[in-house]
């Protein structure tokens, strides 16, 4: 095919941009508040110069660009702006701009496009100044349009966007924290760039009429994230950073990781290989797999992707040309709702923290749920300050990491840090407390509600429940739900009973039968009287003030997803 010169130039100079604001109300706004003002930056993926305009016009910045179109950089380089005209999968940064030094690298929409993007940013960290910072925006592989494409059977790839068909990298969270840290960056902010489901350019033709996947799909808070928006600032890369770690491990107290398995997303290898950045000596870890198996101890690394032999396509048995069945997948979305109850049925962490208790020597367990990973520094922030309380003779503390970005389920913090509860991810548990939260209700079915029940229990035992907010953990996924509603319903009323009020109780009550009907209530309300123990007296009133079960703070506990 013959392109000519005018489709050739209108090709190269697709991404060529007018900025009109400069506030957070905008993509490139956001980005150039990030960069500040009167920085040397090096941009990376320049093209026609749009921002490099914007950084030297309006915030009196001085930029290098670089730029692998050519005619995109003769354009920038037309205005007087320094651009070269370089392939960052070949050229050595760090060598081309040898002795010099930058306050921001940016990289806007460019590190998808390359090969090699840890190399690129390797180079990059040679080139920022010790207090430098690298900014970049990323697309998120994972927004809900792409995953109803694929499900569709559809790849839309487009000239810009999500799906960018010059796009060789895809990110999700996760793999944005494992490219920082392993090129030697600390991720201090993540901002997001929204977008709603099924409105964006490569919004497929498909209608979720099934409640199921619809909910499976924005269960997940990175749904409608369409962008990341990542600052990070140097530090040594992951390797070298475990070791130097390693050297002074004896200053570290041992601390016990307990996974926890959800329906929805497994400890895979994937999974595994972010774990395995958490910045703290790997000799002071021992790490916990708990599914609706049991509780297994596992060694680092924690596991592997299947062999190659029995995973290579190769080797797989075929069916041959007409012998899939018209009803095929009938039959499979049947079994697909059949499973759903036993999928949702969440491990019963009383059980396994008993278990944990009996056998662990560790100072601390920290607690994780496959629906979410920590941070790099979560952990290491979390045991610091733990430490610092008992430096400080308060009370023993269960502390909590901060969700990055929340569904809108979590309580907020008060300005002490406390909080009433807390999702299982991201706490930080004294073992010698252990035994005393793994007393909580053992007929809890879902995994909000046990981790409801747990830190109330904190609350019950003299605990004080506190958030930290520099360790932060963020979604791997979508979140265990359970779609079976008798779950739902008995764990909140169990949970009313056992913490509330009769006021709290009969107001959820009400709240259930507008829509399911007495008839379906007052037998389960009788089921949980009998098994239930009302302990709300042992709460001290901070708790019981912050617990908020009645008002708009309800369907905080023992929610029910319609």
């Amino acid at each position: 095919m013959v392109i000519d010169e005018a489709e050739k130039n209108s090709e190269s100079l697709r991404y060529d941009q007018k900025i009109e604001s400069f506030d957070q109300s905008t993509h490139y706004g956001r980005l150039l508040q990030l960069v500040g003002r009167g920085k040397r930056v090096l941009e990376l993926g320049s093209s026609t110069g749009y921002l490099t305009d914007a950084m030297q016009i309006h915030f009196d910045c001085q930029v290098v660009g670089i730029e692998i179109d050519a005619n995109a950089a003769a354009l920038s380089q037309s205005r007087g702006n320094r651009v070269l005209h370089l392939d960052l999968d070949v050229a050595d940064l760090s060598d081309v701009l040898m002795g010099e030094k930058f306050d921001v690298v940016l990289c806007a929409d460019v590190l998808e496009h390359l090969r090699h993007p840890e190399q690129v940013l390797r180079a990059c960290y040679k080139l920022l100044s010790d207090e430098g910072r690298l900014v970049a925006s990323i697309p998120n592989a994972a927004h809900a349009d792409v995953r109803l494409a694929l499900l569709g059977g559809q790849l839309p790839f487009r000239p810009m966007g999500l799906l960018d068909n010059t796009h060789i990298k895809f990110f999700t969270r996760s793999l944005v924290e494992q490219l920082f840290e392993c090129s030697g960056f600390r991720v201090i902010s993540v901002a997001r760039n929204r977008w709603g489901a099924t409105k964006s350019e490569v919004s497929p033709n498909l209608g979720l009429t099934n409640q199921w996947l619809n909910r499976l799909v924005m269960q997940d808070i990175e749904a409608e994230t369409y962008q990341f928006i990542v600052t990070g600032e140097k530090r040594r890369p992951a390797d070298e950073l475990k070791a130097l770690r390693e050297e002074e491990s004896n200053a570290f107290d041992r601390v016990d990781i307990v996974v926890l398995e959800n329906g929805y997303q497994k400890a895979d290898d994937v999974y595994q290989r972010t774990l395995d950045l958490i910045n703290y000596p790997p000799s002071r870890l021992r790490f916990w797999l708990a599914s609706r198996a049991g509780l297994v101890s596992l060694e680092r690394p924690l596991g592997k992707a299947p062999r190659f032999d029995t995973s290579d396509f190769r080797t797989f048995s075929f069916l041959p040309p007409g012998q899939c069945a018209e009803s095929s997948f009938d039959p499979y979305c049947s079994e697909l709702a059949k499973e759903q109850n036993s999928l949702n049925d969440a491990v019963n962490v009383a059980a396994i923290l008993k278990k944990i208790a009996g056998q662990s020597d560790a100072k601390f367990v920290f607690l994780l749920e496959t629906s979410t990973l920590p941070g790099a520094d979560c952990l290491y922030n979390l045991v610091r300050m733990a430490r610092n309380y008992e430096a400080a003779g308060e009370a023993a503390a269960v502390l909590a990491a901060r969700p990055e970005a929340s569904l809108g389920v979590m309580p907020q913090a008060n300005s002490a840090g406390h909080i009433s509860w807390h999702e299982f991810s991201g706490l930080l548990i004294p073992l010698q407390k252990l035994s005393k939260l793994a007393d909580f209700d053992p007929h809890l079915r879902t995994s909000l509600s046990q981790a409801q029940d747990m830190c109330f229990n904190a609350w019950a035992s003299g605990l004080i429940l506190r958030e930290i907010s520099d360790a932060t953990y963020f979604s791997n996924g979508s979140v265990g739900f359970s779609s079976n509603f008798n779950h739902q319903f008995l764990d909140g009323l169990r949970l009313r009973f056992r913490w509330g009020t009769t006021r709290n109780l009969l107001s959820y009550l009400r709240y259930v039968a507008r829509t399911h009907g007495w008839l379906a209530t007052v037998p389960k309300l009788l089921d949980v009287l009998c098994s239930a123990r009302n302990v709300v007296s042992t709460l001290p009133p901070i708790a019981t003030n912050m617990i908020g079960f009645s008002g708009a703070g309800a369907t905080h506990v023992g929610r029910i997803n319609r």
